[in-house]
């Protein structure tokens, strides 16, 4: 099944004509995120970013990585660094749920 997304650039409307992923993809992208979260944890120990300028510094470093990726025409390479930006997005609404949970327990 296609579905096909307008978009609005620079007040032209483009239809944009996308597949859709398969379940097979989708699960085997879960697993390599849950894969490379048990790997971070391993390496990096289970300690909550400190303040969410902490958060922002790690997001802005990957998302610079996958840029340069990206101007590398590497694939595989932005593949991996938006894992990586995965893991510290999930990692950072972990640890604002951990300092919220710790609030509200005072």
């Amino acid at each position: 099944m296609t579905i096909y997304s307008h978009s609005n650039i620079m007040g032209k409307s483009l239809i944009v004509d996308r597949e859709q992923i398969k379940e097979s993809i989708l699960e085997k992208t879960r697993g390599d995120l849950q894969r490379s979260l048990e790997k971070a944890i391993e390496r990096k120990g289970g300690g909550s970013f400190s303040s969410v300028h902490e958060i922002y510094g790690a997001l802005a470093e990957e998302v610079h990585e996958v840029l340069e990726a990206i101007h590398d025409k590497d694939p595989q390479a932005v593949r991996e660094e938006l894992i990586d930006i995965a893991i510290v997005a999930f990692w950072g609404i972990a640890s604002i749920n951990q300092k919220i949970k710790q609030d509200v327990e005072k």
